[in-house]
C-alpha cells in the first residue's frame, strides 16, 4: 500500500472506538503504533485520554491522543505561561500524541489533526474549561521541529516539551477566521 494518496474518503477526526481497525497501523515509531493498537481505547474507557482518528473506511491511518491536566507552577515554567497567576497547578490541553501511518504520511494529514486538536482545545478554553496552553511533548527531534512550525516553543529545562500559550493561539485562530471570511466577502462570526 505504499505511497497510498489520501483523498476525500478521509473524514474528519472522530473519537476512536472498537469498530475501528487499528490492526495495520504502523506510523514508522514503535512506541506511538503499539499505543494506538494496545491501549488507546482502554485509556479512553478509563478517562484517562481522549483520541481522535482518522480513518479510510474503519481502517485508522492518522491519530492524536489528548488530555487536560496540569502543570505545577514552578521556576520551571514557562514564565509566560505562569504570569499573573497564583501558585497553584496550572491547567493545560497535552497534546499527547500525534501519528499517521507511513503509508499515508506527507499528504498533509499531519498538519490536519494538529489543526483539529488546536482549535478542539481553543474551543474548550472559550467554552468550559480553564486552560492557560497547550502543549506537547516531543518524541524526538524531527517531531519537535514539525511542531515548531505550529509556533510552540521549547519549555523551559525541557527541551522536549513545548507549548504554546492559550491566548495566542485564539488570537492566531480568530485572525484566521477574520481572513477567511474576508476572502469570503462576509464578516466574521462573532
Amino acid at each position: 500500500m505504499s505511497g497510498t494518496r489520501a483523498d476525500s474518503l478521509v473524514k474528519r477526526p472522530t473519537a476512536l472506538t472498537k469498530a475501528h481497525d487499528v490492526s495495520q497501523f504502523d506510523c514508522g515509531k514503535q512506541t506511538l503504533s503499539d499505543w494506538l493498537k494496545k491501549y488507546a481505547l482502554q485509556s479512553d474507557q478509563s478517562g484517562h485520554t481522549k483520541t481522535m482518528v482518522i480513518a479510510q473506511e474503519q481502517r485508522v491511518i492518522g491519530y492524536y491522543s489528548f488530555a487536560v491536566v496540569s502543570v505545577e507552577h514552578e521556576d520551571n515554567t514557562s514564565p509566560r505561561v505562569k504570569k499573573g497567576l497564583a501558585r497553584y497547578s496550572i491547567p493545560i490541553f497535552l497534546l499527547a500524541r500525534l501519528a499517521i501511518d507511513v503509508n499515508y504520511q506527507n499528504q498533509q494529514l499531519g498538519r490536519r489533526l494538529v489543526k483539529h486538536a488546536l482549535k478542539r482545545a481553543a474551543l474548550l478554553a472559550v467554552r468550559d474549561i480553564p486552560i492557560r496552553a497547550v502543549v506537547v511533548d516531543a518524541i524526538d527531534d524531527e517531531a519537535k521541529r514539525y511542531y515548531s512550525n505550529f509556533d510552540f516553543e521549547p519549555w523551559p529545562v525541557d527541551g522536549m516539551r513545548m507549548w504554546l500559550l492559550m491566548k495566542d493561539l485564539i488570537k492566531t485562530l480568530n485572525a484566521a477566521q477574520q481572513t477567511k471570511a474576508a476572502r469570503k466577502g462576509r464578516k466574521p462570526a462573532r
